[in-house]
């Protein structure tokens, strides 16, 4: 089935995975000098990390109200699967 690839969730790595996802939707507002982020630059391994073990990351994205990425498409549930599949698992710098 096409498409089930980028679902995979049994090896889920920061370098490949996780970037990939945060570059494509999540940087436009919180990555590099960007300001519409409230200040939160993901980008920034150290904060993404404490992002998700206080379950901000997770919540940002599922949430049905204010849910992010703020007025785009929300992530796929196999995005989403990815990174829940990474935040339990300690959300490592892999």
């Amino acid at each position: 089935m096409l498409g089930m690839a980028a679902c995979d969730t049994s090896n889920v790595r920061y370098s490949v995975e996780i970037i990939s996802i945060l570059q494509s939707r999540c940087f436009e507002c919180h990555g590099g000098t960007a300001t519409n982020g409230g200040g939160l630059q993901l980008e920034q391994y150290a904060v993404l990390k404490l992002t998700a073990q206080n379950g901000l990351l997770v919540d940002a994205i599922t949430r049905q109200v204010n849910q992010m990425p703020k007025g785009r498409m929300a992530l796929t549930a196999g995005q989403i699967a990815q990174i829940r599949t990474w935040v339990r698992n300690g959300a490592p710098n892999n």
